[in-house]
């Protein structure tokens, strides 16, 4: 007799994104109120690429909203393993927004993506303009 293994593909990745209505400063964790999120998501998956994943985290949010309209929005994110956990990836996305566009630089232990200009319309709020930029960053690293 043989037993089959049904062994899930590894890692195993718990990425989690927080979106922020302000451009947040070298030293925002020590500010006293702390920034508090505007929305935050989770998602655990082994497929899709870290950006698909960050998607699919703002995708299924906590909030579902309405959310603000900014000019100026950062997004945290955090990608790592379940079984460690060990974390693969952390990014900060900062972006600004100005007549029908956004601008983003993508800061991790990477080097430095510049995205834009990103089109936007005046009344995306700051989820669908941060489902943009990361679809934008999708598309310039495929």
């Amino acid at each position: 007799m043989t037993v089959k293994s049904y062994e899930i593909p590894e890692p195993l990745v718990d990425t989690r994104v927080r979106v922020y209505a302000t451009k947040l400063d070298t030293f925002w964790q020590q500010q006293t109120p702390r920034p508090v999120p505007v929305c935050e998501g989770r998602a655990i998956q082994f497929e899709g690429s870290a950006w698909e994943q960050c998607i699919a985290a703002l995708r299924s949010r906590y909030v579902r909203g309405p959310f603000p309209v900014s000019d100026d929005i950062t997004i945290l994110a955090v990608q790592q393993t379940t079984s460690g956990p060990h974390v693969l990836t952390t990014w900060r996305i900062d972006i600004a927004v100005a007549d029908g566009a956004a601008n983003a630089r993508v800061r991790s232990t990477q080097p430095r993506i510049d995205l834009g200009p990103i089109p936007v319309r005046m009344t995306d709020d700051i989820v669908a303009v941060a489902i943009k930029v990361l679809e934008a960053a999708h598309d310039h690293t495929v």
